[in-house]
C-alpha cells in the first residue's frame, strides 16, 4: 500500500480527475437559514484547507453536491472529508439528463486519516454508460458525533 504522501500526490496530479466547480449543500454551520445555492463554496476547487462544515452534529442527514465542468463517463469519485468519514452513507451520480444514480450506499468503513493531514474517501466502479455531470454525497449525522467537514471533491473519468 502506498504511503499517504505518495497516494495523495497521485490523486492531486491525476490528469483524468477534475475538481468540483459548483456546489449545493443541505446546511452549513452557523447559518440559521440555510440555502442550497453557494453555502459550501469553501469546498469548491482543489484541496486547499478551506472547508465546508455541515450544520447538524448528531441528528438527521446532510448532503453536499458537486457540479463538474466536463461531463465524463466516470470510473471513480474522491472526497476529501477531514471530519466525518465514517458518517458517509451514500454516493449518487447525476447524468446529463438530470437523473440521479446511486453507485454506493451503506456504512463507510473508512477511518479518519492518521498518517496525513486529510482523509480521502475513494469509490472506484465500472465505467458508467452515461456521462456524469454532478456527484452528491450523503452524511448520516448520528453515525459519527460532531460536525463533518469537506475540503474538495474529484470526479474521475473520460
Amino acid at each position: 500500500m502506498l504511503d499517504f504522501a505518495t497516494r495523495e500526490d497521485k490523486y492531486m496530479n491525476d490528469p483524468r480527475a477534475q475538481y468540483g466547480e459548483t456546489v449545493k449543500v443541505s446546511s452549513t454551520f452557523g447559518d440559521p437559514s440555510p440555502s442550497t445555492s453557494s453555502m459550501g463554496k469553501n469546498a469548491i476547487g482543489a484541496v486547499d484547507g478551506k472547508e465546508w462544515t455541515n450544520g447538524h452534529q448528531d441528528i438527521g442527514f446532510d448532503w453536499i453536491e458537486f457540479g463538474y465542468a466536463r461531463p465524463v463517463q466516470a470510473t471513480e469519485v474522491r472526497l476529501v472529508i477531514n471530519d466525518g468519514a465514517q458518517a458517509l452513507t451514500k454516493v449518487e451520480l447525476q447524468d446529463t439528463d438530470g437523473k440521479w444514480n446511486v453507485i454506493w450506499s451503506g456504512l463507510s468503513d473508512l477511518k479518519d486519516e492518521k498518517n496525513g493531514p486529510r482523509t480521502w474517501f475513494v469509490k472506484t466502479f465500472d465505467k458508467t454508460p452515461y456521462k456524469v455531470k454532478a456527484v452528491k454525497y450523503t452524511i448520516a449525522n448520528n453515525v459519527e458525533k460532531g460536525y463533518k467537514t469537506v475540503d474538495a471533491a474529484q470526479l474521475v473519468g473520460d
